[in-house]
């Protein structure tokens, strides 16, 4: 009966009345019935028969220790393995540490205290009604590198702390030449990976990387021509190309032509791609009047804007040819005449070259450092079987015999670096041998004649 209690507790029985005794209480515990003489049967209740008993009597009280319901809070994610799920009366209870990825176990709040315990152990005689325990955590902290991969400028922190289960917070933004910063990502592949932004919850729980995302956004400049060329007047036998100024902050990659101002582009082959200028010699040119224009694409297939454009123009001027130009023309004729007989003038062409930037005027050019190849179509009155044809220029006063360069038989191809007046002329097919002795003979006599100069434009 140690710490118990009881009301009706008779100290003696009177043989042939009944006695009876009440039922004792205890904290902690619940009264399991009265054992009589050490009997093996426990009654609650009891009533001692009035001629049951003809000696002294014994009555043990026996008990049932009570056990209370633990319930856990605070327990999100969480693992324990040593988690009891009802604490005895009279008996210590031991609760373990439970683990939680990304935090550290601050303790335990029992019945919400305000204290919190680790390795908590409930006394035994401590409760007496259901226990709730409430699992308390410090967030872990993390090192994250970030990796800008090839960043030039801007914020190039290299790392920062943060809190699981916290917002990763303002992140830097670098810059890279050529390049878009996309924003920070798990994995550096493009397309694999979360983006993480000043928003997103740290869900790793480790020290781990970031990855800068870059993406090749921005066009090549359009092509223009190089520094300290201009036109008209600085386009002189200095230049001895066309020199197109490309950029790109990743790289030009790709350099396409369209002729006559239509949407199709060819590809230019050997292009040999670049961040520095290049220049670029467009093979050849085809008689008429024809605009080139050029536009540059880098590796992520950005495409700049068209700027460069260059304009042929092969014309007939036979009804309009300088006096001045006929002299020039003739005395070529007279002076190749002599070593090629049978040679007839066909027909005067202008051949002329022009240059536009962007929206502006075009402009003539008048000579180039190098010649370029001009591939003029023979008008059909002129082809006959067996004839082969030169061209005889005329420019600054001096006539130059140009030997066909191509074995198409209906279309001449000259190297020129000069653009002015030119006649095409022809003999029949046994003075072949004798035009071409000619050609080297006497393609740079001088003549006395004047020749009128057109020009070239670029735009």
């Amino acid at each position: 009966m140690d710490g118990a209690a009881l009301s009706t507790k008779p100290t003696q029985h009177t043989y042939g009345k009944d006695t009876s005794v009440g039922n004792p209480t205890k904290t902690g515990y619940t009264f399991a019935g009265w054992k009589v003489n050490s009997g093996s049967t426990a009654t609650k209740d009891l009533t001692l028969g009035a001629t049951d008993y003809t000696a002294a009597i014994t009555l043990t009280a026996t008990w049932t220790a009570e056990q209370y319901d633990i319930t856990y809070s605070g327990m999100d994610g969480a693992a324990l393995s040593t988690k009891p799920e009802k604490h005895t009366y009279g008996k210590d209870t031991e609760v373990g540490d439970p683990t939680k990825e990304g935090y550290t176990f601050a303790g335990w709040k029992v019945n919400d205290s305000t204290t919190a315990t680790t390795s908590l152990t409930l006394g035994a005689t401590a409760y007496t009604a259901a226990i709730t325990l409430t699992a308390t955590w410090t967030p872990n902290t993390y090192q994250v590198t970030l990796d800008n991969h090839g960043a030039t400028g801007g914020d190039l922190t290299a790392s920062q702390t943060v809190t699981y289960g916290g917002k990763y917070g303002t992140l830097p933004v670098p810059s890279r030449t050529g390049y878009t910063f996309k924003g920070w990502y798990t994995a550096e592949a493009d397309g694999q990976g979360t983006k993480v932004d000043a928003n997103t919850i740290v869900a790793t729980a480790d020290n781990h990387t970031l990855h800068a995302r870059w993406k090749d956004e921005t066009a090549p400049d359009k092509p223009v021509l190089q520094d300290s060329v201009t036109l008209p007047t600085d386009w002189t036998n200095a230049q001895d190309k066309i020199p197109l100024k490309l950029y790109d902050g990743v790289g030009v990659t790709e350099l396409w032509v369209s002729i006559d101002e239509n949407d199709s582009y060819t590809k230019i082959d050997g292009f040999t791609p670049g961040t520095a200028s290049m220049t670029y010699d467009y093979p050849s040119v085809t008689e008429g009047n024809h605009t080139y224009r050029f536009k540059a694409v880098d590796a992520a297939g950005n495409t700049s804007t068209e700027t460069i454009e260059i304009r042929i123009d092969v014309t007939d001027i036979s009804e309009k040819v300088p006096l001045q130009d006929k002299e020039v023309i003739g005395r070529g004729i007279e002076a190749c005449s002599e070593e090629v007989s049978g040679l007839v003038l066909g027909m005067y062409v202008d051949i002329s070259m022009f240059i536009r930037i962007g929206a502006g005027d075009w402009n003539a050019i008048t000579e180039t450092d190098e010649p370029i190849e001009v591939v003029i179509n023979i008008p059909e009155k002129l082809q006959s079987d067996g004839r082969e044809f030169l061209i005889i220029r005329a420019h600054n006063g001096e006539y130059t015999i140009m030997n066909d360069l191509d074995d198409t038989p209906d279309t001449i191809t000259v190297s020129t670096e000069l653009f002015s007046s030119y006649a095409i002329a022809y003999a029949e097919t046994d003075a072949q041998t004798q035009m071409q002795s000619a050609a080297s003979a006497i393609s740079a006599r001088p003549s006395l004649g004047y020749a009128a100069l057109s020009g070239w434009r670029l735009s």
